[in-house]
């Protein structure tokens, strides 16, 4: 009987050990700095990507191209169909953040009526907000190692899946001047 009891036990210790080795493992290699797993984006939120990296885009608010700019925030759908680029015309250091992060998921929520991430603050990526995963991106060129891209079917009604907003400078914000 006692040694029936052992085996038991033994055969339950065991079963735990293996649970808990099996669970580590799909731990480790589900982490985001195991996954192979890319970002799908659609083409034209890619291509936004790429802009928002050089500074370089078409602004929906301003209805024209905006260059020589500083990306801050690049905001994007769940689905990877709509985004925010959130930009400063001058240096970081000269424009007023508060609260701009907030502001540019905000906005691409209501354009796009889901769940939205930051994806960029700057040029760095942000893989994974839960262990705060970010990775500094060096060259335009390895944006392709985190995105794979899907098919647009609405290529020529673009405007409504993207947005910007300029953060305003601390000049602007004290100057005196009336725009009356």
């Amino acid at each position: 009987m006692k040694k029936r009891r052992s085996q038991k036990n033994n055969f339950f210790i065991k079963l735990i050990i293996n649970q808990i080795i099996l669970y580590s493992l799909i731990i480790i290699f589900n982490s985001p700095s195991f996954s192979k797993d890319k970002i799908s984006v659609s083409e034209q939120t890619f291509s936004r990507i790429q802009n928002y990296y050089d500074g370089d885009f078409y602004s929906v608010e301003n209805d024209n191209r905006v260059f020589n700019v500083t990306g801050i925030y690049f905001v994007m759908s769940d689905d990877g169909k709509f985004s925010v680029i959130s930009y400063c015309k001058e240096e970081k250091v000269n424009c007023d953040l508060n609260l701009q992060e907030f502001k540019a998921n905000y906005r691409c929520k209501k354009i796009s009526q889901q769940n939205c991430r930051t994806l960029f603050n700057e040029k760095k990526i942000i893989i994974d907000h839960k262990t705060n995963n970010i990775k500094k991106i060096s060259s335009k060129e390895e944006l392709k190692d985190y995105f794979i891209t899907y098919k647009d079917n609405n290529k020529s009604n673009f405007k409504k899946f993207i947005s910007d907003l300029e953060i305003i400078t601390y000049k602007e914000m004290n100057s005196n001047d009336s725009f009356n």
